[in-house]
């Protein structure tokens, strides 16, 4: 009997795990967890501590659709907040770290026992465990363990009753974390299914889903309450009750589909188990060797950087796309949940490098989304929670330029033509941002060949010198003042260095690369950089385009390792400014108001960390800086690695003496994407003092025209 069971089991996990072949995530055999466990360092406790990256620890999967995660009181713009001590229940969905009050926090489910209520739970936190996949916490009064999982469109919880009584579980379906459109829901038995419809993040645009909801204990009675449902079991000591909840932008059948294949016949520690195989198998795609602080550092803000966007159209294939029409299964997985205008900067160029095939994925479904009706802070009709495109055109330009290119720009050519006559042109920012785009958008058309276009847009992208000239070469005191000139988020100052396709030009508009230098000096020692938001990010590595590229070794390191002093929140210059590190293993994991932006800010680190990061995207070409680990090692597609290793590393040993790739010394700040891809190795020799001469002599300096 004990073999029967066994073997049976087995059986099971060996089909659940190959489901992730569905989803694009490869297959991996049982057992596969062990000495390449990468999972053991992440703590998802991290940044989800008040406003500090806004974060959760939901449980979910690499690109998961579902994030089931807690729901605390008071809660937080994830749903969670670290330092409260109750708990309201477990909702379904959530987007991570994107401001105002977040999006998601549906279909709210409690456990209880004794007296029915809506009231929020003391916990034990002593008790809360979280890692990739899985989620579990008691409950002190009444008695309960409750236990989370997912597979890519469900998620499981178990709740376990430690003492007998009359039990019951509680299913809010009015609950959102922003405002409740509406729901529709049927009851049959244990049995919940319907639709959900609410606003998405800061109620720009709004979303519909469908969900199936199955309990797997029959109730011994059921009461409504207009949206809110209870089931009540007569429960002994130490049994469970299991509530599965699917969803689907298509249907409530499809929901149902996508479940049974996804899960099966599988129990919850095998749903669990395969989570942690599917996180395994995208962290180590990169495995680091240093100090073991920045090990779970990186990996930790690694796996921040794998949870959007979202597989959209699960294991069928199919989708409801941005216009509210059905789209069948297109051959290659549909993204969605998209951040863009924060995370083009940082997140999606490094899944050009770690995951390709992802990126591809996500450019076909950018290109379904333009052809859908593309909005810039999303539809009133999304298939599920979304925050805002701007610079979609960006992402498509990047991975073209950098091989990853199984996708027609000529058949989305007509869309960005389109959308380049709606592009903002009112504040200074926008003006930049805009010049950037129309700069994308003549590449693209250079691309295709169409040589009138590409010299007209940039005309467009020309105009950039003129604002840049009246708002951004005169310094002065009102340089310095958030919101200034109507700028969105940040100071004149900070948007000042957001022309990174024309360094050249900068340069030559303040009268040269020395008072160019000179003024980015000044920007860092005076304090006037903000980590904290995404404007100025790739600032510190501008000075590899001047002849102090010791200078961004300098301060990527300070940033990554040493305590900073920041000014700036989101929307105004503090009074007292903050005094410490940037990226901590800690609940408060980053500097006050510093969202993590759908993985910009985790991705941040990760590049930086190991000392490549792109400080052009749309061109194929990383800044270098020194890492802080002592060995990188990146796995590529077809058994291919690229190996970085960095001699005398430490906390004080960060300037580059030299540096050799594949064995011939490399005296230039920068590496194309096609040298790292193709496999190879890159050597740092570090020292305590800078080297004034490396990386000045073979320099890169964007220039347009």
């Amino acid at each position: 009997m004990v073999k029967k069971e066994f073997t049976d089991r087995l059986v099971v996990i060996i089909q659940v795990l190959c489901v992730c072949c569905l989803f694009n995530y490869g297959c991996a055999q049982p057992g596969s967890i062990g000495s390449i466990n990468k999972s053991r360092y992440v703590d998802p406790f991290v940044c989800t501590s008040g406003d500090n990256g806004q974060l959760s620890p939901s449980a979910t999967l690499p690109f998961g659709l579902v994030k089931l995660g807690p729901e605390t009181d008071p809660t937080n713009q994830a749903g969670y907040n670290y330092t409260a001590k109750r708990i309201k229940g477990f909702t379904i969905n959530r987007m991570e770290g994107v401001g105002c009050k977040g999006a998601g926090g549906n279909i709210l489910v409690k456990p209880g026992l004794g007296e029915i209520d809506k009231l929020s739970y003391l916990y034990d936190k002593t008790s809360e465990k979280a890692s990739p996949g899985y989620y579990a916490v008691n409950f002190q009064t009444p008695s309960i363990r409750a236990a989370l999982t997912v597979s890519n469109g469900t998620g499981w919880q178990k709740y376990t009753y430690e003492s007998s009584g009359n039990a019951w579980i509680m299913v809010d379906l009015s609950y959102s974390l922003e405002k409740l459109i509406g729901e529709q829901h049927e009851i049959n038995d244990n049995c919940i299914e319907g639709s959900i419809q609410a606003y998405s993040v800061c109620q720009l645009s709004s979303y519909k889903f469908y969900y199936n909801l199955e309990i797997d204990r029959k109730a011994d009675s059921v009461r409504v309450d207009g949206s809110v449902v209870w089931y009540f079991f007569k429960i002994d000591k130490g049994q469970s009750v299991n509530v599965k909840t699917s969803v689907s932008s298509v249907s409530i059948a499809q929901a149902v589909i996508d479940r049974d294949q996804e899960i099966g016949k599988a129990d919850f520690e095998a749903i669990r188990n395969n989570a942690t195989v599917l996180w395994n198998e995208k962290l180590n795609k990169i495995s680091v060797e240093g100090k073991p602080e920045y090990v779970k550092l990186f990996y930790t803000n690694y796996y921040h950087s794998l949870l959007s966007p979202s597989n959209l159209s699960g294991a069928s294939g199919n989708y409801r796309g941005s216009d509210g029409n059905l789209y069948k299964a297109t051959g290659y997985y549909h993204y969605h949940g998209w951040s863009i205008w924060d995370n083009f900067r940082t997140e999606l160029p490094l899944l050009t490098i770690t995951e390709p095939a992802i990126m591809n994925d996500i450019c076909r479904s950018l290109i379904d989304l333009y052809q859908e009706g593309k909005a810039p802070w999303g539809t009133a009709t999304e298939p599920f929670l979304t925050v805002r495109t701007e610079h979609a055109i960006l992402v498509l330009l990047d991975c073209y330029a950098k091989g990853i290119n199984k996708f027609d720009l000529e058949e989305v050519y007509p869309f960005l033509k389109k959308e380049a006559e709606q592009y903002p042109d009112k504040s200074p920012d926008q003006k930049l941002e805009t010049a950037y785009d129309y700069w994308a958008l003549s590449k693209i058309a250079g691309l295709l060949n169409k040589k009138e276009d590409a010299e007209r847009f940039s005309l467009q992208v020309a105009k950039h010198q003129d604002i840049w000239r009246e708002k951004f070469l005169k310094i002065t005191d009102k340089s310095d003042i958030m919101h200034g000139d109507g700028l969105y988020e940040g100071t004149l100052w900070q948007y000042r260095w957001f022309v990174p396709y024309n360094v050249k030009g900068m340069m030559s508009m303040l009268g040269g690369k020395s008072v160019f230098t000179d003024q980015l000096e000044y920007f860092f020692n005076n304090n006037l950089y903000n980590h904290g938001n995404e404007p100025d990010i790739h600032v510190p590595f501008l000075f590899n385009f001047t002849d102090k590229p010791y200078l961004s070794q300098k301060i990527v390191n300070h940033i990554l390792t040493k305590n900073m002093e920041q000014e700036y929140g989101t929307h105004v210059k503090w009074g007292k400014p903050y005094i410490g590190r940037i990226y901590k293993m800690d609940p408060v994991g980053y500097v006050p108001e510093m969202d993590d932006d759908a993985g910009t800010m985790s991705a941040w680190y990760v590049l930086s960390s190991i000392g490549i990061y792109p400080a052009c995207v749309g061109e194929p070409v990383y800044s270098l800086t020194s890492p802080v680990f002592s060995s990188v090692t990146i796995q590529l597609p077809g058994n291919k690695t690229f190996r970085i290793t960095a001699k005398n590393v430490s906390d004080e040993s960060f300037y580059i003496q030299k540096a050799f790739l594949n064995g011939k010394e490399l005296n230039r700040c920068w590496i194309k994407q096609d040298e790292i891809t193709m496999g190879g190795t890159l050597e740092f020799v570090l020292g305590k003092t800078p080297n004034l001469s490396w990386g000045t002599s073979e320099q890169y300096i964007t220039q347009f025209n």
